[in-house]
């Protein structure tokens, strides 16, 4: 059921994505690709720009990601705080962003500044050398958006995400990341392919 407003004016839904995926891949080799921002339109083809933004004078360290949406619509940006957190007993590796409102960071030009509510990826190492990706992400875009503009954006994440980060880290060859090269099995293959999985 839609959330209420204070005056008790229903609010449209958020869009939420989620998911669970099995990788052949090893979380050390998929990380080379995900930990690197350099990176991350090459396998997010939604993302148009990402920055980093320095503010002052916390000296704060953000993401400033924008979304090109296609005309009459304005293009979406989002200002971020992201973190991770490795935890080598589970092994299990978490990124997760949450939203900064930060007047030194104006919103640019014929764009709308949405809110990410809630967003977080988890990459644990299993045994047989594989990966387990859970992902789930919750966006308010700051304004009514047609319902295929929605639509598209939520199939790009339940699994088009996933499958271009892994297609990326097999068609670019990093080496793995040496601090999570023990993680599960080393007998894991860098196979590009991901199958999704129920909770």
């Amino acid at each position: 059921m839609p959330s209420a407003n204070p005056a008790g004016t229903p609010l449209p839904p958020r869009p939420t994505v989620k998911g669970t995926y099995r990788a052949t891949a090893h979380l050390a080799a998929i990380l080379a690709v995900f930990t690197d921002p350099a990176r991350n339109q090459q396998w997010n083809t939604a993302l148009s720009t990402q920055s980093d933004v320095i503010t002052a004078p916390a000296q704060n360290r953000l993401s400033l990601q924008v979304y090109a949406l296609p005309w009459p619509l304005a293009d979406r940006e989002f200002l971020l705080k992201c973190h991770h957190h490795a935890d080598h007993t589970t092994p299990t590796f978490r990124s997760s962003c949450a939203p900064v409102a930060d007047a030194s960071v104006p919103v640019g030009d014929d764009r709308v500044r949405g809110q990410l509510h809630y967003s977080e990826w988890v990459f644990t190492a299993l045994s047989d050398g594989g990966t387990r990706i859970d992902f789930e992400s919750t966006i308010d875009p700051m304004g009514d958006l047609p319902k295929w503009v929605v639509s598209a954006g939520q199939q790009l994440g339940k699994n088009k995400l996933v499958v271009a980060l892994l297609d990326l880290q097999q068609r670019l060859g990093l080496p793995p990341l040496k601090e999570y090269a023990d993680w599960g099995s080393k007998g894991g293959t860098a196979a590009a392919d991901a199958t999704e999985v129920g909770e």
